[in-house]
């Protein structure tokens, strides 16, 4: 359901394999040339086009994250739903966030290429209560779904053109967030109706990430940048046994759009 287009892994692990073989070829002896300056004088201009080393930064964003979630359901006894007659239900909410990054990148005449890891803080934690509810003469409590997403890593490629101080590029790989979600209905109000159900999960959510920006250099080892990703999971299985004794489950899906400024240091 979440996200409009479909990114194949094994394509984003074809690139980045491919990434890394061109990388070590000939990063180390880039390298290696630099390390012969004795200090570094953070106030000269940039070079002319050189983006060639490995770099560390951090990075602040802004992110628009939905939830998509399938009805609770059982397929005992010819299936059936935890409130007939079923239909899934999305929300959505707004964080503010940051991380951590690092990668390295090797440059030929114009083109460049990198790899680059991060680790950052999402927050996402938003609840809502599912809207399959029934109306019934029993004051009974309405299941409440609650996803949590705080945590997130990804490891990308990425591919650009470098004009003297400014980078331009495009970048994709692998993404996993830390997702907790949960389904429950105790009905703590009142007489209950027919059910009740406590369902969870909470496990790794693998996915894609692609996007792309632009970064300028400020000098010889400083650069600042802008850029756009969107990150799409795999779903999330949340199940549960009911007070009918019955395993009813749904599937959590989970993607963001996400815009971020950040500061690399270079080297």
């Amino acid at each position: 359901m979440a996200g409009g287009c479909e990114v194949r892994p094994r394509a984003w692990g074809c690139l980045l394999a491919a990434t890394v073989i061109l990388l070590g070829a000939d990063v180390f002896t880039a390298q290696s040339s630099r390390a012969q300056a004795p200090t570094v004088d953070l106030m000269s201009p940039a070079p002319v086009s050189d983006w060639t080393g490995l770099h560390v930064g951090g990075f602040g964003f802004w992110s628009s994250a939905n939830v998509d979630a399938d009805p609770l359901y059982t397929g005992a006894f010819g299936g059936n739903f935890y409130y007939p007659p079923g239909g899934s239900y999305s929300f959505s909410d707004d964080q503010l966030g940051g991380g951590i990054q690092a990668g390295l990148d090797r440059q030929w005449g114009s083109f460049v290429i990198g790899l680059a890891g991060e680790i950052a803080y999402l927050g996402f934690d938003k609840t809502i209560e599912d809207p399959n509810f029934l109306p019934s003469p029993f004051f009974d409590g309405r299941a409440v779904t609650t996803f949590k997403g705080k945590w997130y890593g990804s490891l990308t490629g990425r591919v650009g053109v470098a004009w003297n101080r400014v980078l331009l590029y495009a970048r994709g790989g692998f993404a996993v967030l830390h997702a907790e979600a949960t389904t429950v209905d105790t009905c703590g109000r009142g007489p209950c109706g027919v059910l009740t159900i406590d369902a969870k999960g909470d496990d790794p959510m693998f996915g894609w990430t692609a996007g792309g920006g632009a970064e300028v250099a400020l000098n010889n080892n400083l650069t600042f940048g802008a850029e756009y990703r969107y990150f799409d999971f795999q779903a999330l299985k949340v199940s549960g046994i009911a007070s009918n004794l019955l395993l009813y489950s749904q599937d959590i899906e989970f993607d963001f759009h996400q815009v971020r400024a950040f500061v690399n240091y270079r080297w």
